[in-house]
């Protein structure tokens, strides 16, 4: 028979056990936010890795930011991404990814002006100039009347973007990088932000 004693240090066990194990799990989610953190301050702070393949495309390869689903809410960038996309929810608990890149086209070409004339819709004679250049990527074109010009733009891309993981040595934690390649010789992929969701984890980090 177990008698009173032994009910008292067996209830001051188990007590100490549930103790133990929510003080274990606080310093987990105290963990979880450290490396947020910790993974959001050394990306924002390494530069985006710009360069030309052998391909002779432009890639761009950064480090991605590995942050909590708890924790997204706290990043300045996914604060309004709710109100941006209407499937996101305001919690950003079904945010798996988020990418934002830019890139600049760069065209230096000389073209030829040509002689052309306007006619107005009061029969007047205009003379005008034309220019046009045009690749598989671009097509600039334009009228020069006087002091003005009349131009049009049409620019395309084509954007390969991967994700992928690393380590330094066997053992070693994986580091997440997202790699942008453009298709348009012409256009530097010059700034991309990459942040992914990780799910919070268990007690023992799993």
């Amino acid at each position: 028979m177990i008698n009173r004693l032994q009910l008292i240090i067996y209830a001051i066990i188990l007590f100490l056990f549930i103790g133990m194990g929510i003080y274990i799990r606080f310093l987990v989610g105290e963990n979880d936010k450290l490396n947020s953190y910790k993974s959001l301050y050394q990306t924002a702070n390494h530069e985006n890795k710009i360069f030309r393949a052998k391909d002779s495309t432009w890639r761009n390869r950064t480090e991605v930011a590995v942050v909590t689903k708890s924790e997204l809410t706290n990043v300045k960038e996914l604060q309004d991404l709710h109100k941006e996309f209407e499937g996101i929810k305001r919690s950003l608990k079904n945010l798996e990814n988020f990418n934002q890149i830019s890139e600049v086209t760069t065209i230096n070409k000389t073209v030829k002006l040509k002689d052309t004339t306007i006619y107005t819709i009061d029969n007047q004679v205009i003379k005008a100039s034309t220019f046009s250049y045009k690749n598989n990527w671009e097509s600039i074109s334009g009228v020069i009347v006087s002091d003005s010009i009349q131009w049009n733009i049409t620019h395309k891309d084509s954007l390969t973007i991967v994700q992928y993981w690393d380590r330094s040595w066997f053992l070693g934690k994986k580091k997440y990088f997202t790699e942008v390649k453009s298709g348009n010789p012409n256009s530097i992929i010059d700034y991309q932000r990459s942040i992914k969701s990780e799910r919070k984890r268990g007690i023992f980090g799993l």
